[in-house]
């Protein structure tokens, strides 16, 4: 019986395709929210992640080319 368990095994693992590389991994980090002390864990794509950073790169460049309120010489009289 046991050599029939060992033969069985053997056959299933020979038959399984090998398992494909991951090209988006998964990171998950711990994070605070703010007004807790207590960590949350949240999991995302790296393909998310780099998105994410690039939007937020777009938002700050705009930012920075928009007029300014108050400029250094005062205001136009």
């Amino acid at each position: 019986m046991m050599l029939l368990t060992i033969a069985a095994l053997a056959v299933s693992q020979a038959g399984a395709p090998a398992a494909k590389p991951v090209d988006d991994p998964m990171i998950c980090k711990s994070r605070i929210p703010t007004g807790t002390r207590f960590a949350k864990k949240t999991c995302r794509k790296q393909s998310e992640m780099d998105a994410q950073a690039e939007r937020d790169r777009a938002a700050l460049a705009e930012q920075q080319m928009m007029p300014k309120i108050n400029p250094p010489g005062g205001p136009d009289t």
